[in-house]
């Protein structure tokens, strides 16, 4: 019986990339009850042309009217685009783009802070033809959304404190979520049990100097 459910499993396994080929568009949940939509595009080179610098380089941000903070970058002219997109709070998560030099997408998906990839993002070959990659298939039952609400509960965000939830991460041996919080100089190191949800350890410490690097994020607005 143990022989066959392993075959059936790596059958799934084998077979699962390819039930996913030919998607593009996917339907992301993220927390506070929002569904996003990731969509095939394409990069509009015209647009930024004029934001490219002379050694061929760019590094563009500007702030759109409901208050999305956008940075677009490029090591140089030939190299891969990047787009990084930061929506106002409530919203913790980042959605990035990566854009192949002539403008078809090479990849699309969300991040919760500060990097960490989360629930499924679209690849695409050179010629736009996309599959569907979810990044949570081997996480615990305890989802990035069901963490994020475990953390609202013990009033760490979007609570009366303030705190700002600024890097988060999954450790894959000992099956737990890490979040790092801060307000103003005072600092927390949590870590959740992605099977339980229970909080299994908590650390506080204050830094008296903010640290510049850490409150840059990304980039600065214009």
């Amino acid at each position: 019986m143990r022989k066959l459910q392993f075959y059936i499993l790596a059958l799934l396994l084998l077979f699962f990339p390819i039930l996913i080929e030919g998607q593009n568009s996917v339907n992301v949940d993220i927390y506070p009850e929002r569904t996003i939509t990731l969509n095939y595009e394409k990069f509009n080179l015209n647009t930024f042309s004029s934001k490219f610098a002379q050694s061929g380089s760019l590094d563009y941000t500007y702030t759109e009217a409901d208050g999305t903070q956008i940075r677009v970058t490029c090591q140089r002219i030939g190299e891969p685009i990047e787009v990084y997109e930061i929506p106002p709070s409530p919203a913790v998560h980042r959605l990035y783009k990566e854009f192949y030099p002539d403008g078809n997408m090479k990849q699309k998906g969300l991040y919760l802070p500060q990097q960490f990839p989360i629930g499924k993002w679209l690849e695409c070959d050179r010629n736009g033809r996309c599959r569907v990659v979810d990044q949570d298939m081997e996480r615990g039952s305890v989802n990035y959304n069901d963490m994020l609400k475990i953390l609202e509960r013990y009033n760490f965000l979007n609570g009366p404190d303030n705190w700002q939830v600024f890097v988060v991460w999954y450790n894959d041996i000992a099956h737990q979520w890490g979040a790092k919080l801060r307000k103003g100089t005072e600092y927390k190191t949590l870590t959740i049990d992605a099977n339980s949800g229970k909080v299994s350890n908590e650390f506080g410490y204050e830094i008296s100097m903010p640290n510049i690097e850490i409150d840059r994020e990304y980039f600065q607005s214009e």
